[in-house]
């Protein structure tokens, strides 16, 4: 069985430009200049465009448009072969990244403000420490009112990570032996009696 081939080594470049002149801070004192990026690229016969935008000091991908440059269909196939992660990666090397001495920029290599975000990504919390705030946070979500509709995302934002990160949190505290919260119901959120 021949290796499948990797589209991350495919992504040789990407042409693109930022949509705001707000810096944004993506790790301690360490800043880019903008906080929205749209930049394209192509893989094979698909035209691909990426809207990202810094959250949470994390670049994220907002919006990613597929289309079929030479009439060529887009699959499944074809969309899971994009590089999103590596499209993000490149956009942040494209801009230079900077820290601030008094008022001055001062510029900061790029592979450095990559190499920051990976690390600062990897000292996230560990699962165990962050699993019963994760719970006890969204159960206080569910009890507020105005946040019982979004609780997961409210959660997030509290929390300082992505939705889908606490997704996966609260389906795993779920899973646990013994579970750290009850069941869900399929499009529901909270805890339901079986």
């Amino acid at each position: 069985m021949t290796p499948r081939h990797s589209p991350q080594a495919e992504l040789v470049y990407m042409i693109g430009d930022w949509k705001d002149q707000v810096p944004a801070e993506i790790a301690d004192g360490m800043y880019l200049p903008f906080t929205r990026y749209e930049g394209f690229t192509t893989l094979g016969p698909l035209k691909v465009t990426i809207h990202v935008k810094i959250v949470n000091r994390q670049p994220i991908c907002e919006r990613l448009e597929v289309e079929s440059r030479d009439g060529t269909p887009v699959t499944a196939s074809s969309l899971r072969d994009i590089p999103v992660a590596a499209m993000i990666r490149k956009s942040l090397e494209m801009f230079d990244p900077f820290t601030l001495e008094g008022d001055k920029r001062v510029p900061v290599p790029a592979q450095r403000a990559v190499d920051t975000l990976a690390t600062e990504r990897q000292g996230r919390k560990p699962r165990e420490d962050l699993l019963p705030r994760v719970v006890e946070a969204y159960r206080a979500a569910l009890a507020n009112p105005l946040t019982r509709d979004r609780a997961t995302q409210a959660v997030a934002d509290q929390l300082g990570y992505q939705r889908g990160y606490i997704s996966r949190l609260l389906s795993d505290a779920r899973k646990m032996d013994p579970p750290l919260l009850g069941p869900a119901k399929r499009g529901k959120s909270g805890e339901w009696a079986e």
